[in-house]
Protein backbone atom coordinates (compact mmCIF):
# COMPACT_ATOMS: atom_id res chain seq x y z
CA UNK A 1 0.00 0.00 0.00
CA UNK A 2 3.08 2.09 1.21
CA UNK A 3 4.61 1.58 -2.17
CA UNK A 4 1.26 2.02 -4.24
CA UNK A 5 0.43 5.60 -3.04
CA UNK A 6 4.19 6.68 -2.66
CA UNK A 7 4.65 5.77 -6.34
CA UNK A 8 1.13 7.59 -7.08
CA UNK A 9 1.98 10.67 -5.27
CA UNK A 10 5.48 10.50 -7.66
CA UNK A 11 3.81 10.39 -10.77
CA UNK A 12 1.39 12.50 -10.58
CA UNK A 13 1.54 15.66 -12.47
CA UNK A 14 -0.05 18.38 -9.65
CA UNK A 15 -0.85 21.03 -12.44
CA UNK A 16 -3.21 19.00 -14.07
CA UNK A 17 -6.43 19.52 -11.81
CA UNK A 18 -8.23 17.03 -12.51
CA UNK A 19 -5.37 14.09 -11.98
CA UNK A 20 -4.66 16.15 -8.76
CA UNK A 21 -8.30 15.86 -8.18
CA UNK A 22 -8.34 12.01 -8.93
CA UNK A 23 -5.54 11.23 -6.77
CA UNK A 24 -6.94 13.32 -3.69
CA UNK A 25 -9.90 11.85 -3.59
CA UNK A 26 -8.38 8.13 -3.40
CA UNK A 27 -6.36 9.77 -0.41
CA UNK A 28 -9.38 11.31 1.11
CA UNK A 29 -12.19 7.71 -0.01
CA UNK A 30 -9.99 5.10 -1.06
CA UNK A 31 -9.40 3.84 1.90
CA UNK A 32 -12.20 5.47 4.31
CA UNK A 33 -13.32 1.97 5.24
CA UNK A 34 -9.77 1.26 7.36
CA UNK A 35 -7.72 4.51 7.42
CA UNK A 36 -8.32 7.92 6.75
CA UNK A 37 -5.83 10.11 4.55
CA UNK A 38 -4.01 11.37 7.56
CA UNK A 39 -3.51 7.79 8.97
CA UNK A 40 -1.77 7.29 5.27
CA UNK A 41 0.44 10.25 5.19
CA UNK A 42 1.51 9.62 8.92
CA UNK A 43 1.72 5.98 7.89
CA UNK A 44 4.52 7.41 5.24
CA UNK A 45 6.15 9.40 7.62
CA UNK A 46 6.75 6.35 9.72
CA UNK A 47 7.98 4.16 7.24
CA UNK A 48 11.02 7.28 6.03
CA UNK A 49 11.95 7.57 9.69
CA UNK A 50 11.95 4.00 10.01
CA UNK A 51 14.13 3.37 7.22
CA UNK A 52 16.40 6.26 8.09
CA UNK A 53 17.15 5.29 11.67
CA UNK A 54 16.86 1.05 10.67
CA UNK A 55 17.44 0.57 7.59
CA UNK A 56 19.86 3.17 6.25
CA UNK A 57 22.71 2.90 8.41
CA UNK A 58 23.35 -0.78 7.32
CA UNK A 59 23.66 -0.07 3.67
CA UNK A 60 25.32 2.75 4.11
CA UNK A 61 28.32 0.96 4.35
CA UNK A 62 28.18 -0.62 1.02
CA UNK A 63 26.66 2.35 -1.23
CA UNK A 64 27.29 5.82 0.55
CA UNK A 65 25.70 7.75 -2.42
CA UNK A 66 22.69 5.83 -2.60
CA UNK A 67 21.92 6.19 1.01
CA UNK A 68 22.93 9.83 0.94
CA UNK A 69 20.21 10.93 -2.21
CA UNK A 70 17.38 8.80 -0.26
CA UNK A 71 18.20 10.67 2.86
CA UNK A 72 18.08 14.38 1.22
CA UNK A 73 15.04 13.26 -1.02
CA UNK A 74 13.76 12.12 2.98
CA UNK A 75 14.52 15.53 4.33
CA UNK A 76 12.05 17.29 2.33
CA UNK A 77 9.16 14.28 3.01
CA UNK A 78 7.53 16.38 6.24
CA UNK A 79 7.21 19.36 4.29
CA UNK A 80 5.32 17.31 1.16
CA UNK A 81 3.30 15.27 3.36
CA UNK A 82 1.92 18.56 5.03
CA UNK A 83 1.33 20.03 1.43
CA UNK A 84 -0.60 17.33 0.89
CA UNK A 85 -2.76 16.91 3.77
CA UNK A 86 -3.16 20.70 3.46
CA UNK A 87 -4.55 20.07 0.31
CA UNK A 88 -6.80 16.97 1.40
CA UNK A 89 -8.06 19.18 3.64
CA UNK A 90 -9.40 21.59 1.43
CA UNK A 91 -11.06 19.01 -0.48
Amino acid sequence: MIYDVGGRLQTTDFSDSAQSQLLLNELIYEFSSTLSATCILCLLHSHASAEDLYLFPSVEKSDSKLIGDLLQEHHGLPRSLRNISDECAMN
